[in-house]
C-alpha cells in the first residue's frame, strides 16, 4: 500500500488494521471527538494510532485514514454509544395522526441511554423529507437508520426488504406535489437492498406474538422515497450503517375516525415492535 511499510502494517490484502498497528511515518492518532469517545468507552483510547508522510499524495494518506476508522469501526463492542436515527411522518390525506408519529413521540428512549437516539417526524414532503434525512446522515454519520411510516390496509408490521429508484405518488404530499412515473435519483441504481437484519427482526418480532411480514414492496410514496434516498445517500458516502424502512398498520382510532373497515394495532403492540427492531439492530451491529 505505502512505501517503507513497517512489518506490523496492512497490506493491500487486508481490509483493516489491527489494534495496535503503526506505520514507519509520523505518529499521528486520530482524534475524531465521536471516535475517541468509543475508544474511551471500551478502554482503547490511545491503542490505535497511523502515521502518515508528507511525501504520500493526499489520496494515499486519505486512504490509510479511512481503513483506520473502519478498523476502529470493526472491533468496537456492542455496547458503545452509537448514533441512532429514527423517523416516522406527519398526518397525512386527511388523517389526524400517524402510527410512525406516535411511536416516535412515545418511544422509550430511556431503553437506550447508552446510545445517542436521533428523533424525527418528518414533513409529508418529498423535498424537505429528504433533505432533513441528508443532512442528518452527513452530520451525525450513524450506525442504525430505522425509518418508519404507515400502510393503511396492512394488518401486520411490515419489515420492507427492497427500496426502489421510482415514485409514483397515488395522491399529492402534503406540499399539494403530487409525483407520477419519476426515479427517485435520476442516475441511481434500480433498487438497494434494506441492511437491516430483516429476517432476524421478522423472527424476533413472531417470538414476541406481534403479528409481522418480510414485505417486497415499500410501495411508490415517500415512504419509499426516503428509504431510496436514505441507502443512496450511504452508498455515497461508503457507510456501512444498517438501514431500512418499517411499515405500521393504522392505530384504531384512525379506523374509527373514518369510519373504516380496515385492520389496526395498537400503539402499545407498535411501540413493542419497533423497541425490538432496534435491540435487534444494535446486537446485530456491525455484522451485518
Amino acid at each position: 500500500m505505502m512505501e517503507n511499510e513497517s512489518t506490523h502494517g496492512s497490506s493491500d490484502s487486508t481490509p483493516y488494521l489491527k489494534r495496535g498497528t503503526y506505520w514507519t511515518y509520523d505518529q499521528v492518532f486520530v482524534k475524531s471527538a465521536k471516535i475517541m469517545n468509543h475508544l474511551n468507552k471500551s478502554g482503547q483510547a490511545g491503542v490505535f494510532g497511523v502515521q502518515l508522510h508528507a511525501k504520500n499524495t493526499p489520496t494515499a494518506n486519505l486512504k490509510v485514514l479511512k481503513i483506520m476508522l473502519h478498523s476502529i469501526q470493526i472491533f468496537l463492542p456492542k455496547d458503545v454509544n452509537m448514533n441512532i436515527i429514527l423517523t416516522g411522518f406527519e398526518p397525512f390525506n386527511g388523517s389526524t395522526t400517524n402510527p410512525s408519529a406516535e411511536v416516535i413521540k412515545n418511544f422509550p428512549v430511556d431503553s437506550f441511554s447508552g446510545h445517542n437516539l436521533i428523533l424525527e417526524i418528518l414533513p409529508v414532503d418529498r423535498e424537505k423529507a429528504v433533505a432533513w434525512l441528508r443532512k442528518s446522515i452527513q452530520e451525525t454519520h450513524p450506525e442504525i437508520i430505522i425509518l418508519l411510516g404507515e400502510a393503511t390496509n396492512r394488518p401486520v408490521v411490515s419489515i420492507e426488504k427492497v427500496a426502489i429508484n421510482w415514485m409514483d405518488f397515488r395522491i399529492a404530499d402534503n406540499s399539494g406535489i403530487q409525483v407520477r412515473d419519476q426515479a427517485v435519483v435520476g442516475d441511481g441504481p434500480a433498487a438497494f437492498f434494506s441492511t437491516l437484519p430483516v429476517n432476524l427482526i421478522y423472527s424476533q418480532l413472531k417470538t414476541a406474538q406481534i403479528p409481522a411480514e418480510i414485505s417486497l414492496s415499500a410501495g411508490a410514496y415517500l415512504c419509499n422515497q426516503v428509504f431510496y434516498s436514505s441507502l443512496y445517500y450511504l452508498s455515497l458516502a461508503e457507510n456501512k450503517s444498517l438501514c431500512g424502512f418499517i411499515h405500521l398498520p393504522s392505530l384504531p382510532e384512525q379506523v374509527v375516525e373514518k369510519n373504516l373497515n380496515a385492520p389496526s394495532m395498537s400503539l402499545d403492540t407498535s411501540l413493542k415492535a419497533i423497541t425490538i427492531a432496534l435491540q435487534t439492530c444494535i446486537q446485530k451491529y456491525p455484522e451485518q
